[in-house]
């Protein structure tokens, strides 16, 4: 194994061939971030990485954490699609010592974007991402001294990598921040050198929900996204969970301080929502407010042209409530068929939207 000193300050990019050369050839190189030294590999030539996990399975009993590794730019296709929290997440952490697990997609490793300017130069120079996996072994292997001790553990071919860059004592000196993410809830597994109430509250996602009187629409379908987002975490988490939605409901001609009608609680009652409308009390659009929603879901264009005309800076956050575009029928006053219909709508569209069908 070819030990390569780099320093962090000016990474000398000529000094990385030897471990490009041993990621294009499918080999594998032992990799600094800012908490740990990670055993990597290319991510489209995983073989060797693979041998590797399994060789580290029969030595010690301990399946090792995979965890993908990448530039922001590399990520950004993939983030597109991920839930709010998660992007929130990224967003806040990365580059940095974050890595962010979806439960919910088996198949996907836990993902980061390392800060540590070796490995970004790698991944740089390399122009793909990497697949890498944690040592399993105490002390936490935040060094190089201990990747090799580490190693020699392990013992066998499958383990011992081609290359190791050394920048020196990882900059935190400790496992990373872990989290799990599902819709509207996570699971931090590690605090790592994060504060977790900072980690926690940059997790959370404010959905707000616009129509006319604030008492039919607007209301059920918060308090249906509230139902959905605590039965995918419940499906999603086997224990403990945080959940991390904050919703509101307000209208561009409220009739404040009203309740939801009763066919509204009636409607939300199959669904699980009706619970979360009992405190319910119609109150006017506020622009302030409104600011600090992340997405402001609007039950008809007139809603999206109203609020524009109170709040025209909010216009890249307000989106249809039904993911077609259409509008959403207004049940005032009608029958409680419509309620029903209109609710079975509602959460239809929620669940495309958020829960992925």
């Amino acid at each position: 194994m070819q030990r390569i000193v780099l320093e962090r300050k000016q990474v000398d990019a000529s000094l990385l061939e030897p471990a490009l050369d041993a990621l294009a050839a499918g080999e594998l190189v032992v990799v600094p971030t800012e908490t740990l030294y990670l055993l990597a590999g290319d991510a489209k030539r995983t073989s060797r990485l693979l041998a590797a996990e399994a060789r580290i399975r029969q030595t010690c009993g301990v399946t090792p954490a995979r965890v993908w590794l990448g530039t922001p730019e590399m990520t950004a296709p993939a983030l597109a699609g991920w839930p709010l929290p998660a992007q929130r997440l990224a967003q806040r952490y990365w580059p940095g010592p974050l890595q962010v697990r979806l439960p919910k997609v088996s198949a996907l490793p836990e993902m980061m974007v390392p800060g540590e300017p070796v490995t970004r130069a790698l991944l740089e120079c390399h122009g793909g991402a990497l697949l890498a996996l944690a040592l399993p072994v105490a002390p936490p292997v935040t060094d190089a001294v201990r990747a090799k001790r580490a190693l020699r553990e392990l013992a066998g071919e499958e383990v011992r990598p081609r290359v190791l860059l050394d920048s020196g004592p990882s900059a935190y000196g400790c496992a990373p921040a872990r989290v799990e993410v599902a819709a509207f809830a996570v699971r931090v597994t590690s605090f790592g050198p994060l504060d977790v109430r900072r980690l926690r509250e940059a997790a959370r996602v404010h959905v707000a929900f616009v129509c006319t009187g604030n008492i039919c629409r607007s209301p059920l379908a918060a308090a249906m996204l509230r139902a959905l987002a605590q039965r995918d975490a419940e499906a999603t988490f086997s224990g403990e969970y945080e959940p991390v939605l904050k919703t509101s409901s307000c209208g561009i001609a409220a009739l404040s301080g009203s309740p939801a009608p009763p066919e509204a609680h009636t409607a939300a009652e199959p669904h699980g929502a009706e619970v979360y409308l009992r405190e319910h009390r119609a109150k006017q659009a506020n622009a302030q407010e409104l600011a600090t929603a992340d997405i402001i879901l609007v039950a008809a264009r007139e809603h999206r042209s109203a609020l524009l005309r109170l709040a025209p800076e909010l216009e890249p956050r307000i989106h249809p409530l039904e993911p077609n575009g259409k509008d959403v029928r207004d049940p005032y006053m009608e029958s409680p068929r419509v309620y029903e219909q209109v609710a079975q709508t509602i959460r239809r569209g929620l669940a495309q939207r958020f829960f992925g069908g």
